[in-house]
This record gives structure tokens, sequence and C-alpha cells, in this order.
């Protein structure tokens, strides 16, 4: 099935004739969808009688609502794969559809046109002469500057169209718009064979202008396509349009186009000196950068230096630090056969304190260190008091390990009150004497635990014949209740603190 969209209104005259073209074509099936643009109603009877087995399909508005509107009324209502218009002052030669279909069929085109021979009529609607001949073959780049294909030149394939409509914002050249925007998808096939006329009529100034208007309009919506190489083709072939109007709006556009060229040339010499000028700026900074590379090539390689003298004493540092872990490891040698020394004295030591002789010496190093406290007695005597003389020398007598004997056989009241009698009394100024000659010296015997070694260290700092002397045992928390029962034991020793 193939569809020819009409669009009437008011011109019954005409529509009579165009439907009769028709009604003579040879394809079939075929259906026409007449749409009347708010004109007076047609004589339908007589328009089907005309088609006879052509399908009719009518519609029809209240209004005028444009050439755009009408056009995709039809659309809408036509049901053909094939869709082709026809408005209704034209006509159709008896081969036309047949022709395009075949054509399309063959050479899987999706649009088919063929050539259409323009004729001019006067107002009464009588032929003149033939006008242009519009026979050009299709050129994608030459419909982006004038529309060369009559609308009833053309065969639409249902899958060129799609969902593409006619843009109702156009009241003219809505055709061109539509072509163009098909260009940019589907395929076109001309056939250089007339099957259509064209029919001009007068048309006054005023509707030159009009037409002109919207030339420019679609131009301009379109204007974004137009490429470089669709300027060439322009300028070298000069398509020529096939009207007048067409004719000055393409002089002006080369006008326009020439004043536009210019000024890009204009702009183009005003960036290319801005490019030469920012081209110099630059190569000033390309030999700063240069500059600066260098001066950063200098330090790198004096870092390099620094890097191989820090190798250096790299190297000499880790040659030192073995040097002091050999030196430590003979250290560490010396100190362990030191400890091994100390050990073996340590034992020699026990066994002198642990020997008979240092028993039976006992009581000699005792009464020395009596015929000492005596000298000392008598040089403070000579400088004091009796009475203080007195005191003192049983408190001096007090502090001696002598003392300690014979203060261990006295019942523990008795040596309590001695005790607390000699610690009572002040100590005289003329001790001062006897101070500055024999000044005191304090053993500090720090003690944790080893109450096996306790009491002869104890003993061993008692027993110092030196007369001006006390021992400070400091117990650290022992564990072991066995040193708080030695220290105890040794806490009524009178040098013991």
């Amino acid at each position: 099935m193939i569809s020819i969209i009409v669009r009437t209104c008011n011109r019954p005259r005409f529509l009579v004739e165009a439907m009769q073209s028709i009604a003579a074509q040879s394809y079939r099936p075929l259906e026409v969808v007449l749409v009347n643009d708010g004109g007076r109603s047609p004589d339908l009877d007589a328009i089907r009688k005309i088609l006879a087995d052509v399908t009719l399909h009518y519609r029809e508005f209240a209004v005028t609502q444009g050439r755009p509107t009408a056009a995709n009324e039809g659309l809408r209502t036509a049901t053909g794969e094939f869709i082709g218009f026809l408005d209704d002052d034209d006509l159709l030669l008896p081969n036309h559809v047949a022709l395009l279909h075949e054509t399309a069929e063959k050479q899987q085109a999706e649009v088919v046109y063929s050539s259409v021979q323009a004729v001019h009529y006067d107002a009464e609607g009588q032929r003149l002469a033939e006008g242009p001949l519009y026979d050009a073959d299709f050129s994608a780049s030459r419909l982006l500057f004038e529309n060369y294909i009559p609308l009833n030149a053309l065969l639409f394939s249902r899958a060129a169209l799609g969902d593409e409509t006619f843009d109702e914002q156009l009241d003219f050249n809505e055709d061109w718009d539509l072509l163009i925007r098909l260009s940019r998808k589907a395929s076109f096939y001309h056939i250089s064979k007339v099957t259509a006329e064209y029919r001009l009529f007068p048309k006054n100034e005023e509707r030159g202008e009009v037409h002109g208007r919207w030339f420019t309009k679609v131009f301009d919506k379109h204007r974004q396509l137009i490429t470089g190489k669709d300027w060439q083709a322009f300028y070298q072939d000069y398509l020529i349009p096939q009207h007048d109007r067409d004719q000055d709006f393409l002089k002006q556009l080369l006008r326009s186009e020439q004043d536009r060229l210019e000024k890009l040339l204009s702009e183009y010499q005003a960036a290319n000196q801005k490019i030469s000028l920012e081209y110099q700026q630059l190569n000033i900074a390309h030999d700063l950068l240069n500059c600066q590379f260098q001066q950063l090539t200098n330090t790198h390689e004096q870092l390099q230096t620094e890097h191989q003298q820090l190798n250096i004493t790299h190297d000499l540092l880790q040659t030192e630090h073995q040097q002091l872990n050999i030196a430590h490891d003979i250290l560490k040698t010396e100190h362990q056969q030191l400890t091994v020394t100390h050990q073996h004295l340590a034992q020699e030591l026990e066994i002198v304190y642990n020997s008979r002789s240092w028993w039976l010496t006992k009581p000699l190093r005792q009464m020395s260190q009596a015929v000492r406290y005596g000298r000392l007695v008598w040089r403070y005597a000579l400088h004091n008091p009796p009475a203080v003389v007195a005191r003192r020398a049983l408190q001096e007598f007090y502090r001696t390990s002598l003392a300690g004997i014979i203060l261990g056989w006295m019942p523990p009241a008795v040596k309590q009150r001695l005790k607390a009698w000699l610690l009572a009394g002040q100590t005289p100024a003329g001790e001062l004497i006897i101070s500055l000659k024999e000044p005191l010296v304090s053993i500090l015997i720090p003690v944790y635990n080893h109450a096996k070694y306790l009491p002869q260290c104890l003993e061993s700092a008692l027993a110092q014949d030196y007369e001006k002397l006390e021992v400070i045992a400091v117990d650290d928390a022992s564990p072991d209740p066995e040193v708080k029962l030695i220290l105890q034991k040794f806490a009524d020793q009178p040098r013991l603190t």
C-alpha cells in the first residue's frame, strides 16, 4: 500500500485535477489522505467517483491550522508502507508512483524522488509556459543552502520517516526542514525523469517577502550543520537556486559570509600576533628553565659528591663501631674475669672469718681498740671538766665493741637504763677538739636476703678498731624472715643503727 497525502484549502478546481492525476496512476493498491485545512468542504462524492478504486481518507479542520499541521495529520492517518505528497494545485504523471516504488525496491533506497517540471499559470489557472526543471541529483551539502526538491517529487518509506514530523512552528518551507533532517540519517536516490508538475502562480511582493523570511528561518535553524566541505561545494559548484527569492538570499548570504570570513581573518591575524608574542615569551621562559635546569644539575652533582663523602664517613663509623664492639667484648671478658676473682676473694675472706686464728685474735683486736680509746679519752680529759669527761668517756665506750660484750652480760632492764642515761647527756663544746681530729665514719650496709652472710658482714663492720664509727643497716623489705631475726639479734650493739 502506498499513501498519497493531499492538503487542500478552498481550491476545488485544482483539487479535482489533482485527484484525477492520482486516479490515473498505474500503481495499485493506493490510498489518498485528503486533509482540509479549514476551507470549505469539498464534494466528497465527486472525489470518490474520480478516485474509483483508490481508497479515500478524509480529515477536516474547522479552523486553518497551517501547512505543517495538515501534513502531520496526513502522516498520522496514512497506512501505507510508502508515503508521497501532492498539494491540491500540483499534478502527478501516470507513471509517477509506479516508477518511484520500483526504484525504491530495486535500489534499496529509503527516499526516492524524480525530476519535476515547473509550469507557470496565470491567476485564472491558464497554462502560460514552462518554468525551471528540478532535475538535480541528491547533494546533502546543496540541501543545506536551498530546497531544490519539490515535495510532490518524493516518495518516503515509512521506515525513513520513523518519528519525524513537520515542524509546526514553520508557516512555509516546512518540507525543506524535513528533508534536511532526513538527509542526516536516510539514503536518497534521484530518478532523472520528469513524473510530476509543479505549478507556479503569480505572487505579490508581500507574499514573496514572507517566503523569504521563512527561508531565512529554516536556513538559520540548520546553519550549525554546515561544514567547511559544504561551503567549499557551495563556492565551487555555485548552487544555482530555482527561485529569485532564493537567489537574492544566497547572494546576500555570500556577502554575509564574506564579511564573516574577513572578520575571522582579522581575528586570526590578531590571534597570530598574540601567539607570536606568547611564543617569544615561551622562548624566554624556556631559556630560564634551561638555566634553572643547569643549576639543578650542578646542585645534583654537588649532592652526589656529598653523598659519596657521607658513604665514606659511614664506612669509617662502621669500622669504629666494629672496633668498639671488639673492645666491648674484651671489657666484658675482663669483667667476667674480675667477677670470678671477686668470688674467689669472697670465698677466701669467708675462710678467714671462719678460721680459728680470727676468733683467737679477736680479744687482741679489742684490747688494741681499748688502748686507742684510752688515748683519745686522755686527750679529751685535758680540755674538759672531769664530770663531762666521765660521761663522755662512758658514751664513747658504749659505742665500742668491747662495751657490746660487757653489756651482753647485763640484764636487759639495766642495759636500757644505762643506755638512756648515757644518751641523755649533752655533748660539751670541748668535744669538737676530738671530733676535728677523729671524724665520724659511717658504714652503710644495704640488706636484701643473703641471711647466710649477714652476721659475718655486721660483725666485720662492728669490729673495726676506729672509734668514731657508726654502722647503718638498711633492710630493703627482704622477704627472708631470717634477715629480721639477725638484725634484731644485733640491735643492742651501740654502733649499729
